[in-house]
């Protein structure tokens, strides 16, 4: 629904229902390299993707004005390096350089109801960042434990805001404008336990728990002043629980399961990340072709909880204000397959 200026009207605002956001197939790569170059010390390479998402709505979609176009992309790379304090004892630390590129799109209300056709904004921008992070890691024997910290990174995307499309008083906000907003990533903490219970059998735990209270929405900045989406993210966390089994020297079967606290605010709510607390159940095996080369293959099925979107936003500035509320129920699951190559050299 939709407000009109200068009267105590909500109207409805048509549309479908935006079809299936998501792509059919979403690939993220990722490397990963280390070398021991003494008895004690190994030095690192990682190349991945941590964080990401992409959605896009049909273009007459009813909840059009909260969004229509979501693509943000972050690469993280981080050399990193390992020392063995004792036979038990090992700690670790790098440097994550980190790139993210962000691409929001929405439609606009006209302050007419009757009127054809939407303004449009587009919202384009990147940066280049650096965080760090540390760990400790020992073992028991039949027992090892692990602990990890990432620190947050806070990026302040440069790029561009461009609005077309408005009509009558509020057609002089049309045009290009050069716009900064920050995005801030979370600090993550992980404990992991992995318990050998036979020869062949491992059992494994790990919880996480990620700062994303940080997150309080999407504020832009352009020459005009400062435009934000509140969001208010709280922070979340993780438990998983699995095992492996070695079947032969050359085959490894495992499997998992993991409860995954989304960290979207229930009150605030949007289409650009329609979110909920997630179920995983997972499987994967490693086969080794030789001494030298591995392959593994991996799939895990994730159930996302319904969720209930109520995202009233506003528009311009008094006494032009339109407020444009999408209301709409979310769910879904998603399925992940994932195949790597180890080879040592």
């Amino acid at each position: 629904v939709r407000t009109v200026p200068g009267t105590p009207l909500r109207l409805p605002v048509t549309g479908g229902d935006g079809g299936n956001p998501f792509d059919s197939v979403t690939p993220v790569p990722s490397f990963y390299a280390s070398a021991q170059l003494t008895d004690r010390l190994w030095l690192g390479l990682g190349v991945n993707a941590p964080f990401g998402l992409k959605l896009e709505y049909d273009d007459d979609f009813f909840g059009r004005y909260d969004s229509l176009y979501t693509d943000l992309k972050t690469y993280n790379i981080q050399p990193s390096a390992a020392y063995k304090l004792t036979d038990r004892l090992s700690i670790g630390g790098g440097v994550d350089v980190q790139y993210v590129k962000a691409e929001l799109t929405n439609a606009l209300p006209q302050l007419s109801p009757l009127a054809t056709s939407d303004g449009f904004a587009r919202l384009k921008g990147d940066d280049w960042s650096i965080g760090w992070n540390a760990g400790l890691f020992y073992t028991s024997g039949d027992t090892n434990w692990g602990v990890h910290y990432r620190s947050g990174i806070t990026h302040k995307l440069a790029g561009t805001q461009s609005v077309s499309g408005l009509l009558g008083p509020i057609a002089t906000g049309n045009g290009d404008f050069a716009a900064t907003a920050s995005l801030a990533l979370p600090d993550i903490v992980t404990v992991s336990m992995m318990h050998r219970l036979t020869p062949n059998l491992r059992a494994m735990l790990t919880a996480k728990w990620y700062n994303w209270s940080k997150f309080k929405g999407i504020a832009v900045t352009t020459a005009a002043g400062t435009s934000n989406k509140e969001l208010d993210y709280r922070d979340s966390y993780s438990f998983s629980a699995g095992g492996e089994y070695d079947v032969s020297p050359r085959l490894t079967l495992r499997a998992g399961t993991m409860f995954d606290r989304t960290p979207t605010n229930p009150q605030h709510l949007t289409t650009r990340v329609p979110d909920g607390d997630r179920v995983w159940l997972s499987a994967g095996a490693t086969y080794n072709i030789s001494p030298a080369a591995a392959l593994n293959i991996g799939y895990a099925h994730t159930f996302v909880d319904k969720a209930r979107i109520v995202r009233p936003d506003s528009y311009y500035p008094a006494p032009a204000t339109v407020t444009a509320t999408t209301i709409t129920d979310t769910t879904g699951n998603a399925d992940q397959v994932a195949a790597s190559v180890t080879l040592r050299f």
